[in-house]
C-alpha cells in the first residue's frame, strides 16, 4: 500500500512540473514578443522595420518609439498574462 500511495503522488508531481513548465513556456513566449515593442533593439526585426520605414521616408527615433512603446506595452502585457491564466486554469 505504501508504494501505491508514492507511485500515485509521483504521478501527480509529474503532472504538476509539466503544467508549470507549459506556464513558464507561456510567459516566455508573451515576453519574447512584448519586449521588442519596447525598445527599438528588442529584435532584428524591430530594427529591419525602422530601417525599411526610414528608407520609405518616415523617421521614427528611439525616443518616439520608446514613447509609445510604453503606452502600449503594458495594457497588451496584462491581457496576455489575463489570457494565459485563463487558459491555465
Amino acid at each position: 500500500m505504501p508504494q501505491l500511495a508514492t507511485h500515485d503522488f509521483a504521478i501527480r508531481t509529474d503532472d504538476a512540473v509539466a503544467r508549470d513548465g507549459e506556464h513558464i513556456t507561456g510567459a516566455v513566449l508573451i515576453g519574447v514578443d512584448l519586449g521588442p515593442n519596447l525598445s527599438v533593439t528588442g529584435s532584428l526585426a524591430t530594427i529591419l522595420w525602422l530601417i525599411a520605414l526610414r528608407r520609405e521616408g518616415e523617421h521614427v527615433d528611439a525616443l518616439r518609439f520608446l514613447r509609445l512603446g510604453i503606452l502600449v506595452m503594458p495594457p497588451a502585457l496584462v491581457l496576455s498574462l489575463l489570457a494565459l491564466s485563463l487558459i491555465a486554469a
